[in-house]
């Protein structure tokens, strides 16, 4: 497996691991970066908060409160739901990972930080 390496002072930086048993070590290659986000921005794979937010919605109809915010495929997610009672933190997130997974899979959301909770612990903001 080829290990692309760090270029200093080139813009772009993006990691590229190689294979752990190897014994190369981890890099950077700019123009990699600049190849998948063309191509991804070229497909228009992106999504906006807004969509991210419709899709948990419609995948969690009893949602009181969905938030999104953030762009270029990272969001951050609050989600305020009845349906969360009983679920520890690990199944709320699964809960609504479950809600945009097909986008997940397809690279349209690349990272997507979640803050879940029931109407009764949810922070007044």
């Amino acid at each position: 497996m080829q290990v692309f390496r760090w270029e200093p002072h080139s813009g772009l930086e993006f990691p590229v691991w190689g294979h752990f048993m190897s014994g190369q070590t981890p890099g950077y290659h700019p123009r990699l970066t600049f190849a998948l986000i063309t191509r991804t921005h070229a497909r228009g794979l992106i999504m906006e908060a807004s969509q991210v937010a419709e899709l948990i919605r419609a995948g969690l109809p009893k949602a009181q409160k969905v938030e999104v915010t953030g762009g270029e495929g990272k969001f951050e997610a609050l989600v305020v739901s009845p349906q969360f009672a009983g679920m520890n933190a690990v199944k709320k997130h699964q809960t609504v990972y479950a809600t945009v997974r097909d986008q997940i899979d397809s690279g349209e959301v690349h990272a997507l930080s979640i803050r879940a909770f029931t109407p009764e612990d949810a922070p007044d903001a």
